[in-house]
């Protein structure tokens, strides 16, 4: 999947767009200050190009969630510990 950055604000946002034969998906990261800490919000929104990749969508959807959460909890724990 080849992908390229449209938007990058240093310490505050990270967007990307990644593009195959079957999926268009944007992702898009920002990060803010919060009196606890940092407050980051993460959307994926994918877009299937072909029948094949619509019959697909939920399956990647329900383990894009879980591989989302994990994601976040390795980079707190990376976080917090350096």
């Amino acid at each position: 999947m080849a992908g390229r950055i449209v938007a990058h604000v240093p310490d505050a946002r990270l967007h990307c767009l990644y593009s195959d034969a079957m999926f268009d998906v944007s992702v898009d990261l920002q990060v803010a200050a919060h009196p606890e800490g940092t407050l980051s919000s993460h959307h994926i929104t994918m877009t299937p190009k072909t029948l094949f990749g619509r019959l697909l969508q939920p399956l990647i959807r329900l383990g894009l969630g879980k591989q989302t959460r994990d994601a976040a909890t390795n980079l707190k724990t990376l976080l917090e510990t350096s």
